[in-house]
């Protein structure tokens, strides 16, 4: 499982895999001591919540507690409530009572059922929205390691017509690997004649992504390319801003190199 440093103790990241469809990040605390931390992308608490006690559950269970026989009883004699020999009787109001008593110190978690109990400690957990920059690209880049092919897509464009192009480009972005192609028909571009097979220039990149948002002489080259790095990229919260701005870096590679060039026949032409 991947994880991070905080004050000098791992902090697992329940669902890394969910860094591209969410919006916010959450820090859990769980523990009469705070002894485990838990990080967890989603865009809304109760299914942060729901995902953290889910990964407690496969994970470190103990944090978890069921009511006993032996709660209700404790729970009926600080209410004063005789225990009847006929409960457990949920349709009983004095029991109804006492289960809610028992549950006063208690968070249930009513959404699914864990195998290894219903309850927290109400005390013993916490949690608060991460909002800290350096915090949520740390986190954020560890999610990437663990799963790169949540950035993952494929972007094509041709024109400026596109039942025949004089140019176009290609990237594809596979487990953290990129793809990068560019076709420009010479002929069109200078209006020199090209001999035959040779008429579109085709250049090809093939790098990864850690290395396409690096700082290098290729960024802020194409007026599109913000020069933003791989955890500025993560952390964006707009999927077509995120794919813009690989392909921005892309564009500006095929252009400053080093990439592969070769000659076509006609523009798409692999």
């Amino acid at each position: 499982m991947v994880a991070r440093r905080r004050n000098d103790s791992e902090v697992p990241i329940a669902n890394p895999s969910e860094l591209t469809n969410s919006k916010r990040l959450w820090l859990f605390q769980f523990g009469a001591a705070g002894d485990t931390y838990l990080y967890v992308w989603n865009d809304s608490e109760e299914s942060a919540f729901e995902e953290a006690v889910e990964w407690l559950d496969e994970n470190a269970p103990g944090h978890l507690t069921n009511l006993t026989e032996k709660d209700l009883r404790a729970a009926a004699a600080d209410e004063n409530i005789r225990w009847e020999p006929t409960w457990p009787d949920w349709d009983d109001p004095a029991f109804a009572h006492v289960v809610q008593a028992a549950e006063a110190d208690l968070t249930q978690i009513g959404h699914t059922t864990l195998k290894h109990g219903q309850y927290l400690v109400s005390h013993e957990w916490a949690f608060d929205e991460v909002h800290d920059k350096a915090e949520l690209l740390e986190v954020a880049l560890a999610s990437y390691e663990e799963d790169k092919s949540i950035l993952d897509f494929e972007y094509e464009a041709f024109g400026p017509e596109k039942k025949d192009p004089e140019g176009g480009i290609r990237v594809e972005v596979n487990n953290g690997d990129v793809d990068a192609t560019e076709w420009t028909d010479i002929a069109a571009a200078t209006g020199a004649d090209q001999p035959e097979g040779e008429e579109v220039s085709k250049q090809e990149v093939r790098t990864d992504l850690e290395h396409l948002l690096s700082s290098g002489r290729h960024r802020g080259t194409y007026s599109g390319d913000a020069g933003v790095s791989l955890g500025d990229v993560l952390i964006m919260t707009d999927g077509r801003k995120r794919e813009q701005a690989i392909v921005a870096a892309a564009i500006g590679r095929l252009a400053n190199g080093p990439n592969d060039e070769s000659y076509v026949s006609y523009v798409g032409e692999d």
